[in-house]
């Protein structure tokens, strides 16, 4: 998960950098620039906020998590009650 995480943000980064410098080279107002920039990225950002509320399975990720520690220390323990 941290990898993806890491590279959506870069990918991010590098998506808002293009998007602003095509959007300064068209248009000459810095106003314009800067208030358009910003609202493109809080409505992208909410999107896809949302998106990901709405399409991961938080309740059943923490459970399988907690599965897995739960045989990974058992794993850990095995050798020790063997001897």
């Amino acid at each position: 998960m941290v990898n993806n995480r890491n590279g959506f943000t870069y990918v991010a980064n590098i998506t808002v950098l293009s998007y602003s410098l095509v959007l300064f080279l068209v248009i000459a107002n810095p106003v314009t620039d800067f208030t358009i920039l910003c609202l493109t990225c809080v409505c992208l950002g909410g999107c896809t906020t949302l998106f990901y509320s709405f399409t991961i399975k938080e309740k059943l990720l923490t459970k399988e998590a907690l599965n897995l520690e739960d045989i990974y220390r058992k794993s850990l323990l095995e050798p020790v009650n063997k001897k």
